[in-house]
């Protein structure tokens, strides 16, 4: 009668964990882990902020928090590019950010 009392207990108190731990994990959104390209700062917006900190991020005045929002091309590497590219986003000669080169 021992034995079949601990095993209850121990189901018990196993499932209690089980419940109790998926009540603490919480699913990821696709929002939340959803990249707005060009907003270097984090701050919900692409704008003129965004443009001087990569700025000083590529000069090594300051350094990126998150990197993902500062690629804007994709290719896995911040410089120049990236900047000349969320220059032209922000000034509207592209419309959309990741920018991807059209192949010709």
């Amino acid at each position: 009668m021992n034995v079949f009392r601990r095993i209850t207990a121990s189901c018990m108190a196993l499932a209690c964990s089980v419940v109790m731990l998926g009540a603490m994990v919480q699913p990821v959104s696709a929002a939340e882990t959803a990249v707005l390209y060009g907003d270097v700062n984090g701050d919900g917006a692409v704008n003129l902020s965004d443009s001087i900190a990569l700025a000083k991020a590529i000069n090594g005045i300051a350094v990126l928090s998150n990197y993902k929002p500062a690629d804007v091309n994709c290719n896995l590497i911040i410089d120049i590019v990236d900047y000349d590219i969320l220059q032209a986003y922000l000034v509207r000669t592209i419309t959309s950010l990741p920018y991807e080169e059209e192949e010709e």
